[in-house]
């Protein structure tokens, strides 16, 4: 105990602690001489930061042909696929549905075009062709005309043997009354002859029978007596003989006046001549409204079939393929969507390249074109979609000489070269943030500016 007394003396506790000053105070020197070294020596990169997307000029679009659900869906991010495989495959039970129902009713205006043919055929050859009804009424149509035309043919012939019957009975009834007029007028004629001749007491020849006999027994009167009975006689048969004359003329005047009052039976011809019109004006309409009917069964089946050759291509376009081979990168809102309006972008396909060079291209605010220049270099950092974050270094290999001006401002077209590393997989359309090296400072000057405000 007493042998290390001397360590609490002042001599050695002063000496003790000036010893260990100096091991805290030449570290934390050096460390500031070396921070003073580094702030003043060493450069960071002065960068513009802007979002640019890997380009090339065979994009391809996968977009919804049809607006219907999604049934089978083959598609997640990065997926590679080839040429011509199925990707989606589309709700088209609707569409067949219809092309169905269209099919139907093509087949329905077949049938009915054949029965309105089968309809013509038989109103022109007068005869039924049809071997069983339909349900497009062309046989009750024609039943209905073959009837109106044998009902027309019975009265037509009724009509025409009522009238040659009374054409008959006409003819025979002025037969019989012109026989009668000419009997009287021929037995008028003999009794004015007979007057005449008996007038002049003359011999009478080539009379009837009758009328001699009487002319002979009236001679006979007047020889047996005196010549005043004679006188009296002659005087007497003159009077009788116009007694006769008299009655004939009024039974002449009374054949003649029946015959004035005959008239001749109205012939059925004009009538039936306008029944015929009308048969046959009905049948003309008839076969006229049924061809216009076959023009348009031809015109709505044209357009049916226009349709069902539409259905057929949307249920084809109802299975998506890959127009060309590449890597998929898919629409953020085609994830959410249940039922995809026609024309919607579902996802797009990168063909996958060979070669490790990629270019870009990204849109630059007017007001930084002043410190951009081509050959500049520039850092790519890849966006986390699908696959983990990476920067890969290119260069600024072109400036738009005009600027396009949008509601967001005034913008240059900037592109560029990118070379992705071996390990990293690469497909067209990669997007993320690209920093085009505008300079370098050292991290005291950086620090100035800050203070200052100085951009």
């Amino acid at each position: 105990m007493q042998t290390n007394k001397w360590l609490d003396s002042s001599s050695v506790y002063s000496q003790q602690h000036s010893k260990f000053y100096l091991w805290v105070l030449y570290p934390i020197g050096v460390l500031f001489f070396l921070l003073g070294l580094f702030l003043v020596f060493a450069r960071k990169e002065v960068v513009n930061r802007i979002a640019p997307k890997s380009t090339t000029q065979t994009i391809s679009k996968l977009q919804a042909p049809i607006e219907t659900q999604i049934t089978e869906n083959y598609l997640y991010e990065n997926k590679v696929v080839k040429k011509g495989e199925i990707v989606v495959v589309f709700d088209t039970l609707s569409l067949e549905n219809e092309q169905k129902q269209f099919e139907d009713e093509v087949l329905v205006l077949e049938e009915q075009k054949k029965a309105a043919q089968t309809f013509i055929i038989s109103v022109e050859n007068n005869e039924n062709q049809f071997v069983a009804d339909d349900s497009f009424g062309y046989p009750n149509q024609l039943n209905a005309l073959f009837a109106e035309q044998e009902s027309l043919q019975y009265i037509t012939q009724q009509a025409t043997d009522l009238s040659e019957i009374n054409q008959e009975a006409y003819k025979k009834t002025e037969e019989q009354l012109d026989f009668q007029l000419t009997k009287r007028l021929n037995a008028q004629s003999e009794w004015e002859q007979v007057k005449k001749a008996w007038g002049n007491q003359q011999e009478i020849q080539e009379f009837s029978t009758e009328i001699i006999s009487k002319y002979k027994t009236w001679q006979l009167q007047v020889n047996d007596g005196t010549e005043e009975q004679k006188n009296q006689v002659i005087g007497a048969i003159l009077s009788t003989i116009d007694e006769n004359i008299g009655e004939l003329k009024k039974e002449i005047e009374q054949i003649q006046g029946e015959k004035a009052k005959l008239i001749g039976p109205i012939t059925s011809k004009n009538e039936i001549n306008s029944e015929n019109a009308k048969v046959k004006q009905n049948k003309e309409q008839l076969l006229a409204k049924t061809k216009q009917d076959i023009i348009e069964f031809d015109d709505k089946q044209k357009k049916i079939e226009v349709s069902i050759k539409q259905l057929k291509e949307k249920i084809q376009q109802g299975i998506l393929k890959a127009p060309i081979g590449g890597t998929i990168s898919l629409n953020e809102e085609f994830k959410t969507m249940i039922d995809i309006p026609k024309g919607a972008l579902i996802a797009e396909i990168y063909p996958t390249t060979g070669s490790r060079e990629q270019t870009f291209t990204a849109q630059l605010p007017a007001n930084e074109m002043t410190r951009i220049k081509k050959g500049m270099n520039v850092h790519f950092t890849l966006d986390k979609k699908g696959v983990a974050a990476k920067i890969v270094d290119g260069k600024l290999t072109g400036i738009s000489e005009t600027s396009e001006t949008t509601e967001n401002g005034t913008f240059y077209t900037v592109t560029g070269k990118i070379q992705i590393p071996k390990n990293f997989s690469i497909r067209y359309g990669l997007t993320g943030e690209i920093s085009l090296i505008v300079g370098k400072k050292t991290y005291w000057q950086q620090i100035k500016d800050t203070l200052l405000n100085v951009e």
